[in-house]
């Protein structure tokens, strides 16, 4: 590939994965627009490598501010592809940037012409395969680096705008459930991880198509000795709403958007059953006879919620764009066409199905898990994180039960890991890689040591002749021919003098043929000599040398 080529590609797309990285955590906001139209003007602009720096400086931005947003598929694919290209980009960036530099410089080439710049970025000897090699395999310590050691960010950038809470939950209308990664709040727990539920309204009247609010108040008692406490902060909202642990039995007002929730033993709580059995007159008969298929067999409330449950989880896919939002039957036909829905048609089947078997319940909204951001010491909890789930009265409580599949409640685990890496999680990783990397050094220095201690006896005992210094045997030849009598012409090779005195029958030609073998076998066959050789190869010579006044040529 010529160099100006892959520089251009490597750079474009490092640009267009830093924009997509942005607009997929930040969608189409004024400001996001502005900022990728300012890239795009910036590549369609370039001249020079400076001006590259500044597009590689303008995606590296992108990206910090993508992972400020929050950071989902679209932004970890973006960044995955990133961390495959930036290497390769910054390589050629440099190089372009020394060529340019050393052409204004005034810098000749070896004919003593001026360095031809178009030439040198047409140049395929530059980039080849062990090159785009070498870069992509660079990505994998630029990724290890950047997980385990830069922070994960956790702020929103607009913490005043207002956001809605629904006062219903509608399944008969169009919509799609928002995945805004904007901040709803901020919570610090006093031990303990923070609780997965966090409840901001109750529904307990269905009529086929929405849920309509609860007005069951909360139970509030004074907050016990043993008690958890949790601290809220909630960001502004439209309409008001109050979050609570399911479990908060205690809430203690520390300002207009700050609170305290107080978990512990909860108590038992007598409800209108009536209330939270009643069901729509339109309820299809199918609907009803699945939850007894699904519930008859188990004795109790509690077992006949988790059947359901674990039917619904596992049996149906979750979807954001539900095809059976805004049906006329919705529920029925969730359950019986189309499969899949999000966690308001699970909440909903849920509910239904366990009034249909005689067992209280209703449905809940708010949130699902946060992610811990290590420099205020909080949870921060997203509007992405918005969640359903069914409340059953089992055993004198309401306690929790979600349907949704768990594949997509346990995502919450990832996104946390992903974006509430924090100190403590830091300090293990790299202890854990010192550790690893510390143990395979030393196991190298074990393995290493070995194998010297293994060859240096060897060496010791051989003080091995190598071809590279096999010429004092070739002269320790030449010097016995000479005093034979039978010196070799400079210009003839040791194995073409020794066949010529064997062909002209010289009675020595034996055993000068034997010792040129030695050093041909040395000097080009890698052959080592040991001492012992060594010493009897001067022996031979000795004694070839010794028949001079014997030994006559032909």
């Amino acid at each position: 590939m010529k160099f100006g080529l892959a520089h251009r590609v490597m750079t474009n797309a490092l640009a267009a994965l830093g924009a997509l990285a942005l607009l997929s955590a930040g969608g189409l906001k004024p400001w996001v627009s502005a900022l990728v139209l300012a890239q795009l003007l910036r590549v369609a602009t370039r001249r020079a490598a400076a001006h590259d720096t500044q597009v590689i400086v303008l995606a590296l931005a992108h990206f910090v501010l993508g992972s400020v947003l929050g950071t989902g598929p679209g932004y970890l694919a973006c960044v995955t592809g990133a961390l495959v290209v930036t290497p390769g980009a910054l390589v050629l960036s440099h190089l372009r940037r020394e060529v340019e530099g050393n052409y204004t410089q005034g810098a000749r080439d070896r004919t003593g012409l001026p360095v031809d710049v178009p030439r040198i970025l047409r140049s395929r000897r530059v980039i080849g395969r062990a090159f785009l090699a070498s870069t992509f395999v660079w990505a994998a310590p630029f990724f290890v680096v950047l997980f385990a050691v830069l922070p994960r960010m956790s702020l929103s950038l607009f913490p005043g705008i207002p956001m809605d809470f629904a006062s219903r939950v509608d399944l008969g209308a169009p919509g799609e459930v928002a995945t805004d990664p904007a901040l709803v709040m901020r919570i610090t727990a006093d031990r303990g991880p923070m609780p997965l539920y966090l409840r901001g309204k109750t529904f307990n009247a269905y009529d086929g198509r929405a849920w309509h609010a609860d007005d069951a108040p909360l139970v509030v008692r004074t907050p016990g000795t043993k008690d958890r406490k949790i601290t809220i902060e909630l960001e502004p909202l439209a309409p008001s709403a109050i979050f609570v642990p399911e479990g908060a039995s205690a809430i203690v007002e520390r300002g207009p958007t700050r609170y305290d929730a107080y978990v512990g033993e909860a108590g038992v709580e007598a409800i209108d059953r009536a209330r939270y059995l009643a069901l729509p007159g339109d309820l299809t008969p199918r609907v009803r006879a699945l939850a007894h298929a699904w519930a008859d067999a188990e004795p109790t409330p509690a077992g006949k919620a988790r059947a359901i449950a674990e039917r619904l989880a596992r049996d149906f896919s979750y979807d954001l764009r539900s095809p059976s939002w805004g049906k006329e039957q919705p529920i029925d036909d969730f359950l019986f066409v189309s499969r899949r829905g999000h966690c308001e048609f699970f909440a909903t089947a849920l509910a239904l199905l366990l009034r249909e078997v005689g067992v209280p319940s209703r449905v809940a909204t708010g949130y699902l898990g946060g992610a811990y951001n290590r420099f205020g010491d909080f949870y921060a909890v997203r509007r992405s994180d918005a969640h359903a789930w069914a409340l059953v009265y089992v055993d004198g409580r309401w306690q929790v039960f979600d349907g949704t599949p768990r594949a997509t409640r346990t995502s919450i685990i990832t996104r946390e890991f992903l974006e509430g890496y924090g100190a403590a999680s830091q300090r293990r990783v790299l202890g854990a890689t010192w550790r690893v990397a510390t143990i395979g050094v030393g196991l190298w220095g074990l393995v290493y040591a070995y194998a010297w201690w293994r060859r240096r006896p060897s060496e010791a005992r051989e003080r091995a002749l190598r071809p590279g210094v096999a010429s004092p045997l070739c002269r320790a030849i030449d010097e016995a021919l000479a005093r034979l009598g039978i010196a070799r012409d400079p210009s003839t090779t040791p194995a073409r003098h020794a066949e010529e005195l064997a062909r002209r029958g010289h009675p020595l030609a034996g055993e000068i043929g034997a010792l040129t073998r030695v050093y041909l076998e040395v000097r080009f066959g890698g052959r080592v000599l040991t001492p012992r050789e060594q010493r009897d190869f001067a022996r031979r010579l000795v004694r070839l040398s010794a028949k001079t006044g014997s030994s006559a040529a032909p």
